[in-house]
């Protein structure tokens, strides 16, 4: 038997899915230059595979309909966007991996609270920082704010799911009296 929709609650695992998207949504938004070029995945897609001849024919056929590779290229130099690239790619994956480090740290003890509570605080720091990396290329590529909507969205949910997963640690784990160390549990 399944629950309403409207009478589901978050999956406990929603931030990791969360976060998931958000490379993912990102990365491709990346690969488009930042929205500075245009049908590069029906381009490239279209080409993979194919024989000379088809190729030499779909370069036509796109020519013909204004739509040549030409009009690929970015009005941006390359270098830049290659920085950008890499550092919205760097703090995607630290996202992750932070939220992944967090998710394996299993708490006994109050070191181990800590640990996964500086990898929450460092998986919110990079959704911050992917912010602000988009207010930065928003004002300088000058991308167009509606198309980022979905893409911010998922990233205020980021930071919302982020915190109230740490939040419930804190209330969990606050009622326990935890010892400081192991060596501390090992004495008794």
């Amino acid at each position: 038997m399944s629950v309403l929709k409207s009478k589901r609650t978050v999956s406990p695992m929603e931030f990791l899915k969360n976060a998931l998207d958000l490379r993912k949504q990102l990365t491709e938004w990346a690969m488009r230059d930042f929205g500075t070029k245009k049908n590069v995945k029906h381009i490239q897609a279209g080409v993979q595979g194919m024989s000379e001849e088809d190729i030499t024919a779909l370069n036509g056929i796109l020519a013909k309909y204004d739509r040549a590779p030409r009009r690929l290229q970015s009005v941006y130099p390359e270098w830049f966007l290659l920085q950008e690239i890499k550092f919205i790619g760097r703090q995607l994956f630290e996202l992750c991996d932070n939220i992944a480090h967090a998710n394996s740290v299993y708490i006994v003890y109050e070191v181990d609270k800590n640990q996964r509570r500086e990898y929450q605080n460092a998986a919110i720091g990079n959704c911050y920082a992917l912010k602000q990396e988009l207010q930065f290329l928003i004002e300088t590529v000058g991308t167009d704010v509606n198309q980022l909507g979905d893409i911010t969205a998922k990233i205020e949910k980021e930071i919302a799911l982020l915190k109230g997963w740490r939040k419930a640690d804190s209330r969990r784990k606050a009622g326990k009296e935890m010892p400081e160390d192991k060596e501390e549990n090992n004495k008794g």
